[in-house]
């Protein structure tokens, strides 16, 4: 039978997901930046978050985790249709909102 749920793989992909979505919608609403530099701050984000989660594990008796790169680049995939999306959410408010930010006045030359 087939498992919907490897061992312990749900719960990660559920919260890296979610938490880019809501990461990248916040802070395409209120950083005065353009998308490339907010995607850049979101996978470094992800990245550390990784690194730091394999700096504790073996601390709490877990075991060491050799493969962590592979765990960035896992994630970092798994986040790129979530934090899209929310980037676009983000963006489509923003411009309800009408808000001038930086990076909305660098292209009409105020």
């Amino acid at each position: 039978m087939v498992s919907l749920n490897p061992p312990g793989w749900i719960a990660p992909i559920a919260i890296c997901g979610g938490s880019l979505f809501v990461a990248a919608l916040v802070a395409s609403l209120f950083a005065p930046t353009r998308l490339v530099e907010v995607w850049g701050l979101l996978y470094a984000g992800v990245a550390l978050g990784v690194f730091s989660s394999v700096l504790v594990h073996p601390k709490l008796g877990s075991g060491e985790r050799n493969l962590w790169p592979f765990e960035v680049l896992i994630f970092w995939v798994i986040g790129l249709i979530p934090a899209w999306i929310g980037l676009f959410v983000g963006r489509l408010l923003r411009g309800q909102v009408g808000s001038s930010s930086a990076s909305n006045s660098r292209w009409r030359g105020a």
